[in-house]
């Protein structure tokens, strides 16, 4: 008796989290085809962190600095604020590699703020979003289409208006990113009912 009211409370946890699961990647996905192709003119823009190799950026991040570059091709007075502090495994901030690689790709330093504090990307919104003129009004954010609805999720709640700019997602990554992303979107959706955030 004790066994079977057992798996039976398995099996409903185990319904509960798929359930989960799919509503949180669907939410992904669905904000991906509506939004990635919807692009504004900012004064600002926000480029959040990621992995180094070394003083490089790997690939997740380096989508986002190339999606940077062609962001400045068209708007060439744009300031970015490449936000990511130094991590335990880093020989560099991500804010330094970022900046390096925009300079190398001729993004005049003087268009380049370094926020390099940060570890998690509420962070990064508030750190940069601080260092922003009060007077700006179009604030945009680059990050990677996988990571974008949480960063609206965490922009709302700190009642930021920033306009989102995607990037794509590097094609050997997606699986384990959208994972990742996934049970993160589904972790911080229910702390803000059980414990208001930030």
């Amino acid at each position: 008796m004790y066994f079977k009211s057992f798996k039976t409370i398995v099996e409903i946890c185990v319904a509960i989290g798929l359930t989960l699961f799919v509503i949180a990647l669907g939410t992904i996905l669905m904000d991906i085809y509506n939004s990635k192709n919807i692009e504004m003119k900012n004064d600002y823009v926000i480029i959040l962190g990621a992995g180094l190799q070394g003083n490089k950026p790997k690939d997740v991040l380096k989508y986002r600095l190339d999606k940077a570059i062609d962001y400045y091709k068209k708007y060439p007075n744009v300031i970015f604020i490449v936000s990511g502090g130094k991590g335990k495994d880093e020989i560099i901030s991500e804010s330094k590699a970022m900046k390096n690689y925009l300079i190398s790709h001729s993004i005049p330093q003087n268009n380049i703020i370094e926020e390099n504090k940060s570890t998690k990307t509420l962070e990064n919104l508030i750190f940069s979003y601080n260092l922003i003129p009060p007077n700006i009004k179009n604030i945009g954010v680059i990050s990677n289409d996988f990571h974008m609805y949480r960063i609206k999720f965490f922009a709302n709640l700190l009642n930021y208006k920033l306009n989102p700019i995607y990037a794509k997602t590097p094609l050997k990554n997606k699986i384990s990113l959208f994972t990742r992303e996934t049970l993160a979107v589904i972790y911080y959706s229910l702390k803000n009912i059980f414990i208001k955030m930030p």
